[in-house]
């Protein structure tokens, strides 16, 4: 899945750690917004490693696109929902109409509206 066009609203702080295996890791949430809604959601999304890096280079109220995985599980009888990003990458700006070119040699041709 992706989310498309949300404005980078916040960074939290960066969590690392090191695993049993003794290899380090990086994670961090980071909350985004829909921009193309009348009353705009946030969301809360994890990185991790890598992609943290990518993070930083990001500044607040950013436009960016997130490839995200969504994964709900239970624990106790209540059910937990993380929703993960694996790429986020700076939104491409949408490409503004062309003006019509015009040619000054040329005269605009008369308009005949008349009904008869």
């Amino acid at each position: 899945m992706e989310l498309k066009n949300v404005k980078l609203v916040e960074k939290l702080a960066v969590e690392t750690g090191t695993t049993k295996a003794g290899k380090n890791w990086k994670k961090q949430t980071i909350i985004v917004e829909e921009t193309e809604s009348q009353y705009p959601k946030q969301v809360a999304v994890t990185v991790w490693n890598d992609v943290v890096d990518k993070v930083e280079s990001k500044n607040i109220n950013d436009i960016v696109n997130c490839a995200i995985k969504i994964e709900s599980r239970e624990y106790n009888n209540r059910w937990y929902t993380d929703v993960s990003a694996f790429a986020v990458h700076s939104a491409q700006p949408s490409a503004a109409p062309e003006a019509p070119k015009s040619s000054s040699s040329k005269k605009p041709e008369p308009v005949n509206d008349l009904p008869f």
